[in-house]
């Protein structure tokens, strides 16, 4: 999971610079349209409107591209955006759909041999919203995400500032954030993310030391903690397993993707993961009412966090890493570690080939934000055309020049025993 750290001078610590395949679809994918309506007000009267679409061929003018080192110690090279799209790994087809992939065809120079040591970096995308947010409803439209041995895909958001700011911890090579919620927090929620092809989806929240997860098991639909209150504080964080038949890799895939939308207000935050057969059709009718839609997989909020003091100006990232932290680390337990005839495999021979990354694509349909009176946006320079937006009283946006935010980068995250969250994509 990604937690984004701020800037250390310790001498013992190091500082790091933050950081489809051919797919048999059971049914059509249901690719919403948005409907007429723009605006809706729940059951308990928050009134929902759509501000920000990011779909079709205007997709990538609301988001940046992270070009630097991976903050989690991946084998890739995360491009810009006119390489990522000269070598088509950023591209929006013809119907629309935009498809982020890993590099499928190059391979290491002859003669190289690939270690742990000496690493061949796959070339890859990692995007964030040029926009910050400080609470909407978020939904996010897939019909497929990046499967395979060493991949680690994420779908997730953390504070804009903290982007780019990694402190090294001499224990276990693990990445630790530091959190100053006196200064701003850096809260962040991992939405879609595992490692190595992983069974489920584990949703994660990674803040500072104010922050617990309680939830009543019967209120959710996800799998808890054994035991609470678990702390979210930093690695591991706060989690819980996403019991979607289909929650995550080949199984997500095969299933034509899924409906990941996450509700975030001053008093909670919730995950809904939705097949597309399942998913409620206020979503296709562009009026979507989260009070309608039943007992979500993730909750986290109330007595124990709030909301307000951990997640503030947070933007929006999409990425597949290789290997590193979590792949890397997980790589000797997962069925990923050997060939097929037996022998040893290490996680860097595996990034060495490229045949290892045919489904290691993720094809978004769309990501629809919609603003209440509860929540904000922060725009990049004011300037309301980093999105498709459609204008709404509900929210306030403020302007602010994000020119001197460190440049995007992401937090790892550890693995998860079951009961603990899963580790940060941040640090």
């Amino acid at each position: 999971m990604k937690m984004f750290l701020t800037t250390a001078v310790a001498a013992s610590l190091s500082i790091l610079s933050i950081v489809p395949i051919s797919l048999a679809v059971p049914a059509p994918i249901r690719r919403f349209k948005l409907g007429v309506r723009q605006t809706q007000v729940s059951a308990q009267g928050t009134t929902w409107t759509l501000s920000d679409k990011y779909e079709g061929q205007n997709f990538f003018d609301g988001w940046d591209f992270f070009k630097d080192d991976d903050p989690t110690h991946g084998f890739v090279q995360y491009q810009p955006e006119d390489v990522a799209k000269s070598q088509s790994l950023a591209v929006v087809g013809e119907d629309g759909v935009v498809t982020l992939s890993v590099d499928d065809k190059s391979t290491p120079p002859q003669g190289t041999t690939v270690s742990d040591d000496n690493p061949y970096k796959r070339s890859a995308v990692r995007i964030t919203t040029k926009k910050r947010y400080n609470g909407g409803l978020f939904i996010a439209n897939f019909s497929m995400m990046p499967d395979g041995c060493s991949t680690w895909p994420a779908y997730w958001y953390v504070h804009r500032a903290q982007i780019g700011r990694l402190l090294a911890s001499t224990l276990n090579h693990r990445l630790c954030p530091l959190t100053h919620p006196t200064v701003h927090p850096t809260g962040e929620l991992d939405i879609l993310e595992g490692v190595n092809g992983q069974g489920s989806n584990k949703l994660s929240a990674h803040t500072g030391p104010t922050c617990s997860l309680q939830v009543n098991p019967s209120d959710i639909l996800g799998t808890p903690p054994a035991t609470m209150p678990q702390s979210c504080d930093h690695q591991p964080g706060c989690g819980v397993s996403d019991t979607t038949p289909s929650s995550f890799g080949s199984a997500f895939n095969k299933a034509g993707g899924g409906i990941l939308v996450h509700r975030w207000t001053s008093q909670k935050i919730e995950v809904w993961h939705f097949k597309h057969e399942d998913a409620p059709q206020d979503i296709a009718n562009g009026a979507p009412n989260p009070d309608g839609w039943g007992k979500p997989q993730f909750m986290l909020g109330g007595d124990q966090c709030e909301i307000p003091k951990n997640f503030v100006d947070n933007s929006l990232i999409i990425n597949t890493s290789l290997c590193g932290d979590w792949a890397g680390g997980a790589w000797a337990d997962s069925t990923c570690n050997k060939k097929p005839d037996g022998t040893p495999l290490t996680c860097a021979e595996a990034v060495a080939d490229p045949k290892m990354f045919t489904d290691a694509k993720w094809k978004i349909n769309f990501i629809h934000v919609y603003q209440s009176g509860d929540s904000q946006v922060q725009a990049n320079g004011g300037n309301p055309s980093l999105a498709t937006t459609t204008s709404s009283t509900a929210s306030s946006t403020v302007a602010q020049d994000l020119a001197s935010d460190p440049t995007p980068g992401s937090s790892p995250s550890l693995q998860s025993n079951g009961d603990d969250g899963a580790p940060s994509s941040s640090g």
